[in-house]
């Protein structure tokens, strides 16, 4: 499973929850440049497992959630959409607009 998240004033960001029985050294996020971002992609992980971010040393909801426990627990949840997308034919046109 992919994790991404915004923390530019962090100097360290893992992902925590049911996967890695919510050990912040075992899921580490790697900075992205210098944009803020830290992402990482974590094995393991699969939809409907609870996880939060750790942000040096404190545990964050994931603010970009789409599925959260019911308060007062605050972890976020995975959330796997199982939309399909049908716009190949719109993406195709676009390519070739951008090559003329």
């Amino acid at each position: 499973m992919r994790f991404a998240v915004w923390a530019p004033n962090a100097t360290r960001v893992s992902v925590v929850g049911d996967f890695n029985a919510w050990s912040p050294q075992t899921a580490v996020l790697e900075p992205v440049d210098s944009t803020g971002i830290w992402e990482g992609v974590v094995e393991g992980a699969v939809a409907g497992q609870r996880y939060k971010y750790d942000v040096d040393g404190r545990e964050k909801a994931d603010p970009l959630a789409f599925e959260s426990e019911v308060p007062p627990k605050t972890a976020s949840v995975i959330f796997e959409s199982a939309y399909e997308w049908n716009d190949a034919d719109w993406l195709a046109r676009r390519a070739s607009q951008e090559q003329n």
